[in-house]
């Protein structure tokens, strides 16, 4: 509220589902349901990390599962490779339509959602 009253504006939020640096703490889901819930209101997006906790780590295929979230932008990279420099960044349509409609450069197999 803060900031708001100083003009500034909420681009987006980064979190990670679990708190692994911190002793694997799992965040609250209600909380993190409302704060998203309060960043979308704002017109900001929800972006997951999901390098620790993705891929089956928590015992499903993405941490924010446990949540019951769906960010707008997802990124994944160390558990896809075995290690090697590899990332992924996937986004929801809702991003990606827009994208498609202003731009003919970027081709219809770079971006799926």
């Amino acid at each position: 509220e803060d900031l708001e009253a100083k003009g500034v504006k909420i681009a987006c939020i980064l979190m990670e589902p679990i708190f692994t640096f911190q002793g694997m703490t799992l965040a609250e889901p209600v909380y993190m349901q409302e704060l998203v819930k309060y960043i979308h209101q704002l017109g900001a997006l929800v972006i997951v990390d999901e390098v620790q906790g993705g891929l089956g780590r928590m015992g499903t295929t993405w941490g924010h599962e446990h949540l019951g979230i769906n960010p707008d932008i997802l990124t994944c990279g160390k558990p896809l490779s075995n290690g090697y420099p590899f990332a992924v960044v996937a986004t929801s349509p809702r991003l990606v339509n827009p994208m498609r409609v202003i731009t003919d450069q970027i081709q219809k197999e770079c971006i799926n959602p």
